[in-house]
């Protein structure tokens, strides 16, 4: 007995002790609901698909709060959420993203603005074998799963605790060869309006001031009973109520669970979440993932408000839960104990000092309820309801119903409180569903009191059921099959039909013959139950359904889910009713019905298909059986990806992909038409592509069925070494342009020059290659570099953004706008078309990277991947002062990888620096002397790559300079037949000076000048009027340096001498060079001429060799050639190779050195100019 004058002391001291108690940070919560543990796909790997977000409406709290005080007058459960009424699916919500292993991932981020907690109920929820689970919050703090299929219940249903904060991500990861795919369906999202779960001090939460944690010293006497109370989320998701696990006289662990009549509502999907209690005295925050999803109402009655339920999961033994004593005898105890989640609070435990009076409550029998009739330590508030109350011996002898107890400051208010009698709710009621007797004592022994246990600390056993398999079709006498493992011993298998016992099995292999002919036609449902030596029991269930005498059917489709084009084999069997049988599938996709059992459908477009099987039997009995096959376009990959960014069937107009797979083995590439609004159009497979191959394809053949006025832009995936060009024109062939299919994107881009007059157009097009809808500004820039104007856009998932100039910012000169500068959240691709009303110029230009990286993202907190860091590519470097060099390479596909530089010296290597950018700069160097460096990446864990190539780099003479970061424009047509117009663009935020070289094939610099430009601005010119002159003979290319980042590009156009109408093509220029250069294509060799040239960037002689290539692969000619340090190669195509029979079609060149490659080609009459830049390989 703790007497009043302690129970006042205490209750001073722990008032004390929770006023003096600081702030304790939440911990980070890697555990959940009867679920596995593990951590999700996601954070395992370093690059993550896109989430589809959904942001739900804000809620009305000022006005919830207000009815929260009118409802408790009422009695009802204390409620902390608002529910949000949204019927989510994983077709019509989430991104699906393909994985390597052919498994599939989908991940949904749900927002509800200024949620203090977000909890889901699901309406249809299943998972197959091996499929996993997972939600979380935005920082990771809380992270409930991995549910599996071992969560899945007979009614579908399913809810899930709450994550913190107002952002939860849903993740499901389904791996390759499932039976069914998973379905998860949202029906309800609450949002928690009460911070319930997420605070930091909990002496100023939602429970009075005179509660007293279970934790403190009054408690320890009770610490068996404490482990026995749970926090109910009830009432469908967003109310609270407590209760309390209890034992039967059997004392075999059965999860029975007692609480208040009033709580129940939606049983199915509550959520029951123990020991969400402080960790000592003070008001710390709990645990919130000690949870289980899901009961079953066995009994009730009103007069007690009772209600006992069985939870639809065993508490895992890490839970350390106890089984509480009861005591059915109809005696007042001396003293009493309540534990209970006041308002939704951590656990409180209060002390009444005083005998519990016989009373009535609310309108029930005399003499149902116990009255306490004050407490000295602590009280009950709305959330308490369905609390238990002990006695003296640690046994329930009831549960709360309701009162008028609350705190009063820091004291108790002396006001009563009223339990259910358990003595009243044992025999009241003429079944089993209004009373307890027939469950916490099965066997009728007369037990009238019982104690409390403890829960096994060991592993449950894992049953399964390996046959029949989920959602077959059964007749007559079936043997059901289980296997049961455990880390002790297995006594027995149970087997279950709806819940009915049918038979056990006591020695593997478990089995029970099941007479199917003695059930209903119809859905059943079959559970394995296994228990081991410890009494710990774990099941499996499964769906099957009963055709003995009605008609029914059973079909399934395999896989259910992949990428297109997706061959899926149906399959149906067919029983009852009077045969023969007529059958039908409808696959969904509009395509002619197929009248067999068993077929193979190929789906050629993305989409969400619902297919259809049909049975008539000779009566003409109707049954049917359906199901929905997920076909997706591949996950976005610049490793194995190309992009046509435009190609047209408009009338007047030609678009012609050209592909070539530089490659050492044959591949077999997937070519994905998609309109403008991502919708996918049309798929086409070249069947092989055989190594270094080529192949010219038009959309007319590819995509016959697509209309002829349809602009859509196509992806060309399984194409790892694969390169090409797009060809896109006039269909006179007098304007063409030829484009390098695009690899990547980047979110920072740039169009270096557009115009728009009267003569001259610009046509912009975006195109968003990956899952998601990507918002992207454009700013319109002055050849000041003044921004003009801005406009902000969408752009959806796989779809494209085509505009003219003039039709993009409103309100703006188009007159005044030189470039466009694009930001958006994910990567873009992009290139620009300038053409003329009146002649028939068309250049092509790409979208350029406005920025260099320079803050790469920071790798996870998680142990390295399996997968190793790769080695970084585009190492190279060139003098700029006679002390020091400029290093620079391509950033690394994995996040958070900073760079290790090294030189050698003979035998040694040595380090001289690290970065996390993707340029260094060595100084201290000796003039007249060559320097081999190498480099490394190293990830955010410590792993480093391999070395990348070595590189041989000579600080300048003394005297000269050059600059960390330069432009070269290395095609300068004969003057004497082509005006060469050139722009560049400086970024920063500060003024600088631009410095230009031109020079002759032999590297000689024939003119040099420099110009002070803000930031920002554009510099425009006729070549050579940059060095204020009319001529410049000789010049080859062209090298702009400065201190910051710059863009560029070339235009070439015929001189008045040639015959009208004007024509003219473009270049962009290369802000480095390539050990390795494509050219997939070379021009019909009857009506081009085209010539190869080569420019070497490096400060030092080296050679390269250059191999051409037939259209079936076969090497034609290659050829070594010496090019000295700066120096241009120049030849035509047909004079590379002498001994040839015919033209190449492709090139292929490798140097020691950076080189910048351009294959220029030319009309007999000179007067169309046409070619592009080589396709930067290593």
């Amino acid at each position: 007995m703790i007497s009043r004058e302690s129970l006042s002391v205490a209750a001073r001291s722990t008032r004390a002790l929770l006023v003096a108690a600081g702030l304790l940070m939440i911990a980070t919560t890697l555990a959940a609901q009867v679920s596995e543990g593990s951590l999700p796909y996601s954070f395992q790997k370093s690059t993550q698909p896109a989430i589809h977000t959904i942001v739900l409406p804000p809620v009305d709290v000022p006005a919830l709060l207000a009815e929260d005080g009118r409802e408790a007058a009422l009695g009802l459960p204390f409620r902390f959420g608002y529910p949000i009424e949204r019927r989510l699916d994983m077709t019509s919500a989430g991104t699906w993203s393909p994985l390597p292993d052919g498994g599939r991932l989908w991940r949904l981020r749900l927002v509800c603005p200024g949620a203090y907690s977000i909890n889901l109920v699901y309406d249809a929820f299943w998972l197959p074998r091996g499929a996993r689970f997972f939600l979380y919050n935005d920082d990771e703090s809380s992270v409930l799963g991995a549910f599996t299929h071992r969560n899945n219940k007979p009614h579908g249903k399913f809810a899930t605790g709450p994550t913190r904060g107002d952002a939860c991500t849903l993740e499901y990861h389904e791996p390759p060869g499932v039976e069914q795919p998973g379905r998860i369906t949202i029906a309800r999202i609450i949002h928690g309006y009460r911070n319930v779960f997420d605070k930091l001090d909990k002496s100023f939460g939602d429970s009075g001031a005179c509660n007293v944690n279970v934790q403190c010293p009054e408690g320890a006497a009770w610490e068996a009973q404490i482990r026995s109370v749970a926090m109910i989320l009830t009432g469908g998701g967003w109310r609270l109520c407590s209760g309390a696990l209890v034992n039967n006289v059997r004392n075999d662990y059965t999860p029975y669970f007692l609480t208040a009549n009033h709580c129940l509502g939606g049983e199915e999907t509550w959520v029951i979440m123990f020991n969400y209690q402080s960790s000592s005295c003070a008001n710390f925050d709990g645990p919130t993932t000690d949870t289980v999803s899901g009961t079953t109402l066995l009994a009730s009655n009103w007069d007690s408000d009772v209600a006992l339920l069985r939870l639809s999961e065993d508490p895992p033994p890490d839970y350390n839960v106890h089984f509480a004593g009861w005591s059915a005898v109809d005696s007042a105890p001396p003293h009493t104990v309540c534990i209970h989640h006041p308002s939704g609070d951590i656990k409180k435990i209060t002390f009444d000092n005083d005998p519990p009076v016989s009373a009535t409550y609310g309108g029930t029998p005399a003499h149902s309820h116990w009255k306490t009739v004050r407490y000295e330590l602590g009280t009950t508030e709305p959330g308490s309801s369905g609390s238990p109350l002990f006695d003296d011996f640690h046994r329930v002898i009831g549960q709360l119903h309701g009162g008028t107890a609350a705190c009063n400051g820091m004291e108790p208010n002396d006001q009563p409180d009223y339990y259910g009698k358990f003595a009243l709710s044992w025999n009241n009621g003429a079944t089993a569903a209004q009373r307890l007797r027939d469950w916490l004592d099965p066997d009728n022994t007369g037990t009238t009191t019982l104690d409390g246990i403890d829960a096994v600390d060991d592993h449950a056993p894992v049953a399964e059921i390996t046959a029949p398999a989920q959602h077959a079709l059964l007749v007559g006498l079936v043997t059901i099959l289980a296997t049961a493992t455990d880390d002790v011993g297995v006594t027995q298998v149970e087997f279950f039909i709806d819940d009915v016992s049918i038979g056990v099995d006591t020695d593997a292999p478990y089995a029970v013959d099941w007479n199917t002919t003695a059930w209903t036609d119809g859905s059943h449902t079959i559970r394995a139950t296994a228990t081991d030596t410890d009494g710990l029991r774990g099941s499996d269930w499964i769906a099957v359904t009963l055709a003995n005498y009605a008609l029914a059917c059973a079909a399934q489709a395999a896989p259910a889910a992949g990428v297109a084009p997706l061959e899926v084999t149906f399959g149906a069997t067919v029983s009852g009713g009077e045969g023969p049988y007529q059958v039908a599938w409808d696959f969904g996709d509009g395509s002619a019905p197929v009248t067999t059992l068993e077929t193979v459908h190929t789906y050629e477009r993305a989409g969400t298909y619902h297919w259809i099987f049909t049975a008539q039997d000779a009566l003409g009995g109707l049954t049917r059986c359906e199901g929905d096959v997920l076909v997706l376009l591949p996950l976005a990959d610049a490793t194995d990806q190309v992009i046509a960014a435009h190609v047209t069937r408009l009338p007047g107009w030609t678009s012609q992909i050209v592909l070539t797979n530089t490659g050492d083995t044959p591949v077999t590439p997937q070519l994905y038409a998609l309109a403008a609004d991502g919708t996918h159009l049309a798929t086409a497979t070249l069947h092989e592509l055989p190594a270094r191959a080529h192949t010219d394809l038009t959309p007319d053949a590819l995509f016959p069925g697509i209309p002829a006025a349809t602009d859509f832009w196509v992806l060309v995936a399984d194409a790892p070494r694969v390169e090409g060009v797009t060809v896109f024109g006039t269909d006179d062939g007098q304007s063409l342009v030829t484009m390098p299919l695009l690899r990547g994107g980047d979110t920072a881009l740039v169009f270096p020059f557009v115009y728009i007059s009267d003569i001259y157009y610009t046509g912009l097009t975006l195109v968003n290659p990956g899952q998601a809808a990507v918002a992207a500004r454009l700013t319109a820039l002055a050849e000041s570099g003044e921004e003009l104007a801005a406009i902000d856009l969408v752009i959806p998932a796989r779809g494209k953004y085509v505009r003219l100039l003039d039709g993009i910012f409103p309100g703006v000169e188009p007159i005044l706008i030189r470039f466009v500068a694009v930001s958006a959240e994910r990567e873009l691709v992009g290139f620009e078309l300038f053409g003329s009303f009146v002649d028939q110029g068309l250049a092509g230009l790409p979208a350029v990277l406005m920025t260099p990286l320079t803050g790469p993202p920071m790798l996870r907190d998680i142990p390295p991947a399996a997968d190793p860091v790769t080695k970084p590519t585009g190492f190279q470097g060139w003098g700029i002062s006679d002390t020091a060099v400029r290093l620079r390479w391509n950033a690394n596909v994995e996040p958070g990888v900073h760079y290790v530089i090294y030189r050698k010296n003979g035998m040694y290597t040595t380090e001289v620096g690290q970065t996390e950018s993707t340029a260094f700069t060595v100084t201290g160097l000796e003039t007249g002397r060559t320097y081999t460096f190498l480099m490394k990446a190293v990830d955010g864990v410590g792993t480093f790559s391999a070395y990348s190539r070595q590189i041989r780099v000579a600080p300048l003479p003394s005297g000269q300079m050059d600059w960390p970061h330069r432009l070269f424009y290395g095609a300068v047509p004969d003057p004497a037949r082509y005006y060469t117009g050139v722009t560049f663009s400086v970024s920063g935020t500060e003024p600088v000076t631009a410095h230009a070289f031109i020079q002759d094939a032999d590297g000689l610099v024939l003119a040099d000048a420099e110009w002070p430009a803000a930031p920002g601005e554009q510099i425009t010119r006729e070549l050579p009027a940059l060095f204020g002159q009319t001529d410049i003979p000789g010049a080859a290319c062209l090298r702009v340096g400065a201190d910051v980042p710059l863009t560029g590009f070339s235009l070439y156009m015929t001189r008045p001498g040639l015959a009208e109408p004007y024509l003219f093509d473009g270049a962009p220029a290369c802000p480095w060079g390539s050990y390795g250069l494509i050219f997939p294509m070379i021009p019909d060799e009857a009506g081009w001429t085209g010539v190869l040239r080569l420019t070497s960037l490096a400060g030092l002689d080296g050679a390269f060799t250059v191999s051409g290539y037939d259209r079936d692969g076969a090497l034609m000619g290659a050829r070594s050639v010496p090019l000295a340090a700066g120096s241009q190669f120049l030849l035509a195509v047909d004079d590379l190779f002498p001994d040839a029979l015919s033209t190449p079609v492709w090139l292929r060149v490798s140097a020691d050195q950076p080189v910048i490659g351009q294959l220029l080609f030319v009309s007999p009459d000179f007067n169309r100019l046409g070619g592009y830049a080589g396709v930067a390989t290593e």
